[in-house]
């Protein structure tokens, strides 16, 4: 048995362009999937979501062993942030460690 730990951080953004996103994102996972809800990296182990309906929250979820990236990953978001989230993330470099290739 498998026991993993998701963690979660909401980003206040002015709007939500699953599109542009997914094509600033791309440089970290290649193989992400973008669907009609949210974005999901690294196989589903990071995972963007819409968090509430007007589009202005969004919801990154991510595996514990994934902290590295997520961080990234938040860091990437900053330029969607609306004035209101506070403190903003910190710009983080992507972790040293390989993009996980699916067998």
């Amino acid at each position: 048995m498998r026991i993993s730990l998701s963690l979660s951080e909401i980003i206040k953004v002015i709007k939500i362009d699953w599109n542009q996103i997914a094509a600033d994102l791309i440089i970290y996972d290649p193989n992400l999937q973008q669907k009609n809800d949210g974005i999901e990296m690294f196989h589903g182990e990071i995972t963007l979501l819409a968090n509430n309906e007007k589009g202005t929250e969004l919801e990154v979820i991510w595996d514990e062993s994934r902290e590295g990236w997520a961080r990234v990953v938040r860091s990437s978001l900053l330029r969607y942030a609306s004035p209101e989230q506070t403190p903003p993330p910190e710009p983080q470099e992507p972790p040293q460690e390989p993009i996980p290739v699916q067998a």
